[in-house]
């Protein structure tokens, strides 16, 4: 008889319209292979106030419902308010984090991001192991005190490891840069309109030569992206930057297979799969100059930046002055991103394996 697993999550949406949100639904659908699988989400338990009483409350109730488990999985996404429920979940069956992010890099203030992390730290207390994205996060996870011996990485996997490249043409002209992901303050959209504000201001060469599309769920901060849109028109970019809403995963593979240049400036990433996703289509990437970054990129293809329009601006200019050799760095690209992607079978096996390790349970 299969152990019983329960897997609590904000949500699962089906199409996804973000990597995690991918990521999510793609455990859903392999660990229900391996265990006896419960995914419950904020709305299947009851939940309707983000609060810490609210969240112990609909939890409280959940399991009273549901019974026993043998593990259960909690998206770390939950921490500002699930100390109180943790205590709760962990006295029923060992509890596990599970994250995607680095969620206080996400803020600007220093003092923010202590208050954040140490709130964090309290939460990881809580578990009885840690299952991370990136080798990034984990060291973010052993400086706010869980020990090494409890964490687990485990990449996302991707469709496109073993499929051949699309075939969309690509002209030399325009030159296209792209950036995919929700729109938010965090993820850096208006750094990278006003470098390249800055770029064309200094080299109007590249005026009508470089077109940035963006793409990303409107409705997540809809102030922002308003924002977004008045930028361009008021850096006169009107005719070189469209903001656009989501694609589906073959559309934005389409988009990053008929681009050149992808750029993602976000903070607080645990992966980054839009970024390895464009590096296997073969886009040349520019991010932010991170541990996570490096270890996508291993210092061979693309630009290292800050997270300044100065620094995008720059980043951009070298890559372009270096245009001539696209298609030799694409393909470093492409070979690059296929050495580090899993396949989603491979993720599936290691996060079941890492679960069934973490709560003492029998590897199957």
């Amino acid at each position: 008889m299969a152990d019983r697993l329960l897997f609590l999550v904000p949500a699962v949406k089906d199409p996804a319209e973000t990597g995690g949100e991918l990521f999510n639904l793609n455990l859903c659908r392999g660990l229900a292979a391996d265990w006896d699988l419960t995914v419950a989400t904020f709305e299947d338990i009851g939940l309707t106030e983000r609060t810490s009483a609210a969240y112990e409350t609909a939890t409280s109730q959940y399991l009273r419902a549901h019974g026993k488990f043998d593990a259960i999985v909690q998206d770390t996404y939950v921490f500002p308010f699930s100390g109180p429920a943790n205590r709760l979940l962990s006295a029923s069956a060992p509890l596990i984090g599970f994250g995607q992010a680095v969620y206080s890099e996400r803020f600007k203030r220093p003092w923010t991001r202590w208050k954040q992390d140490r709130c964090m730290a309290a939460v990881y207390g809580t578990y009885a192991g840690l299952i991370v994205v990136s080798d990034a996060m984990k060291h973010h996870a052993e400086k706010l005190g869980v020990t090494a011996s409890q964490i687990r990485v485990v990449p996302p996997g991707f469709a496109l490891r073993d499929a051949p490249p699309l075939s969309v043409e690509r002209n030399s002209s325009p030159i296209r840069l792209v950036t995919a992901g929700s729109y938010q303050p965090s993820k850096g959209q208006h750094l990278v309109i006003e470098g390249l504000a800055l770029l064309l201001a200094k080299r109007r060469e590249f005026a009508g030569r470089l077109v940035l599309e963006m793409h990303g769920n409107l409705g997540y901060a809809p102030d922002y992206v308003a924002s977004l849109r008045r930028l361009v028109q008021d850096k006169g970019l009107g005719e070189s930057v469209v903001v656009e809403g989501p694609l589906q995963q073959q559309g934005l593979w389409e988009l990053f297979s008929r681009s050149h240049l992808f750029c993602f400036v976000a903070q607080g990433e645990g992966f980054g799969m839009v970024t390895l996703e464009s590096m296997l289509c073969g886009c040349v990437p520019l991010l932010c100059d991170d541990d996570l970054s490096r270890s996508l990129t291993g210092g061979e293809v693309g630009e290292m930046v800050a997270p300044d329009p100065k620094s995008i601006a720059d980043g951009l200019e070298r890559l372009l002055d270096r245009f001539g050799d696209w298609e030799a760095e694409s393909a470093v690209s492409q070979r690059r991103a296929k050495t580090v992607a899993l396949s989603w079978d491979e993720t599936i096996e290691r996060f079941s394996r890492s679960i069934r390790e973490l709560a003492g349970l029998s590897i199957r």
